[in-house]
């Protein structure tokens, strides 16, 4: 470029530079670690508060068991309590035992006598002792028993030398021994020409 052709005055920008500077205007590239040293200082105070963070919580941590170790104190008294309620209890085992021997006596129902006989075979109460009312006297007491089909008569057969109660088969057998233990006789016959099943005749010692 000519001084003829250019409008402007000369300046500094129009001295040719010296050898061996740089020419241009752009920056030298940014080096890696200028890049990164910015991440990396995030990164570190970070990792400060952090740990700084976990410093606080575990402190915070430990204290609050200390403020409750006290409570343990009182649970061992309330753990003496129950030794007190242990003595009370004891102490009641007396009327308890003596509450479980009550029920003795209630054993004694249980010792009446069974029996597996036919308490509705028919049953003829016969009075051979001349003696008024023995025969309905009788027939109460089988029909207090359970016996259910009992008839009270006069007896018109032969002298017996002592009551007894007399049965027509061996499936009657059973309800004439019950008959005789009810009435207190001894003697028990099968006789197979009975009207009824069983029948009791009366006679003077039974009155």
């Amino acid at each position: 470029m000519t001084s003829s052709r250019y409008p402007y005055p000369s300046d500094e920008f129009d001295a040719p530079a010296p050898a061996g500077s740089p020419v241009g205007v752009h920056r030298s590239p940014r080096s890696t670690w200028t890049k990164v040293w910015p991440f990396l200082l995030v990164a570190a105070i970070c990792a400060v508060l952090a740990v700084a963070a976990v410093l606080v919580v575990s402190k915070l941590d430990g204290s609050s068991p200390s403020s409750d170790g006290g409570a343990p104190a009182p649970a061992a008294t309330a753990s003496t309590a129950p030794s007190a309620s242990g003595d009370a209890t004891e102490g009641s085992d007396g009327p308890t035992g003596d509450d479980e021997e009550s029920p003795t006596p209630s054993e004694t129902p249980s010792e009446t006598p069974t029996t597996d006989a036919d308490l509705s075979v028919e049953v003829r109460v016969l009075n051979g002792a001349g003696v008024s009312g023995l025969a309905n006297e009788a027939a109460d007491k089988l029909t207090d028993d359970g016996f259910t089909d009992v008839t009270p008569a006069n007896y018109e057969g032969g002298s017996l030398d002592a009551s007894a109660v007399w049965y027509r088969t061996d499936d009657d057998k059973a309800a004439a021994e019950e008959a005789a233990r009810v009435l207190g006789i001894d003697e028990t016959l099968e006789v197979p020409s009975l009207r009824a099943a069983v029948s009791v005749i009366l006679m003077d010692d039974i009155s």
